[in-house]
């Protein structure tokens, strides 16, 4: 059976869309951009209100799972946490631009991975910096949770970086991807915490086992991925791209289902997020617009 797509609803935003994050429960979607986190409304389109930023350009958003805090950083060295909407929590320590946020899945604690080269795990109630990791020679660029909260993955630039897995507990390397020429812009674990789909450098999506760190396939695609991200029943993996389309991929054998291409080739699509149900995709880019859409 072949796989299309039905869209639902377009955002315009004064700004560029770096980062995505939906709401717990599925009915408001942040984006961020300069200066400015909009939330947002997905059925009717309308903004409730606006996170107004220090950070000159917001590169990451993250909605913690019990729906108490947002989340936001750029390319400033705090990381602003609002579970107010009038004054964020300043959590510092990083000493360059914070890239990537992810939450853990009991919300409990927030990791942020640097230009300083480190990736710190923070407490969420206090700000406290409770870890620190050297992510090698490299910068790292994007992070992710594990399902089950043990591990942390990141991915970053040059062939010393590539994807690494933390044991969170022990702050010890559990695995290494190095199967990137240059930058890998995004990291995603499966459903199941067993897989990672990462993108970047070249116009493939690789597929590696978690653990171990062996590449198992490629999502073969056309243009440099620069956000991926694994639907939460497993079945689809999709990734941004530089061309402004999202492709998705099977994600059991990587054969390609379909593209979006309702983005304006304008900077590319920067950010891709599946609903919290599977449901819909939401996609931004440097259109200036947040997309969402489901398959049909």
């Amino acid at each position: 059976m072949s796989i299309t797509h039905q869209n639902i609803i377009q955002k315009r935003h004064t700004f560029g869309v770096a980062s995505l994050a939906w709401s717990p429960d599925g009915t408001l979607i942040a984006s961020g951009g300069t200066r400015q986190i909009s939330i947002w409304d997905v059925r009717s389109g309308k903004t409730r209100f606006t996170y107004r930023s220090q950070t000159l350009a917001v590169a990451a958003v993250a909605w913690s799972p019990d729906g108490r805090r947002l989340a936001c950083s750029g390319n400033g060295r705090e990381i602003e946490v609002w579970d107010n909407p009038k004054m964020p929590a300043l959590f510092r320590g990083h000493t360059d631009h914070v890239l990537a946020l992810a939450w853990s899945p009991d919300s409990s604690r927030l990791a942020s991975c640097s230009s300083d080269r480190t990736m710190r795990v923070w407490e969420a109630a206090t700000g406290h910096e409770v870890a620190a990791y050297r992510t090698d020679t490299a910068v790292a660029l994007s992070l992710a949770w594990s399902p089950d909260g043990k591990y942390l993955a990141c991915a970053g630039g040059g062939t010393m970086m590539g994807v690494q897995v933390w044991d969170v507990a022990s702050a010890s390397l559990a695995s290494h991807y190095r199967g990137y020429p240059s930058l890998v812009h995004s990291v995603a674990w499966s459903p199941d915490g067993t897989q990672l789909a990462s993108g970047g450098w070249g116009t493939d999506v690789h597929i590696t086992d978690a653990m171990s760190g062996q590449r198992l396939f490629v999502c073969a695609g056309r243009s440099q991925a620069t956000a991926v991200m694994w639907s939460p029943d497993g079945r689809f993996i999709a990734a941004g791209n530089q061309s402004s389309e999202v492709w998705l991929w099977d994600a059991a054998h990587g054969k390609h289902v379909l593209t979006y291409r309702g983005h304006a080739q304008v900077l590319g699509v920067r950010a891709v997020a599946w609903s919290p149900d599977g449901t819909y995709i939401a996609s931004g880019g440097g259109d200036r617009t947040t997309q969402v859409w489901k398959l049909a």
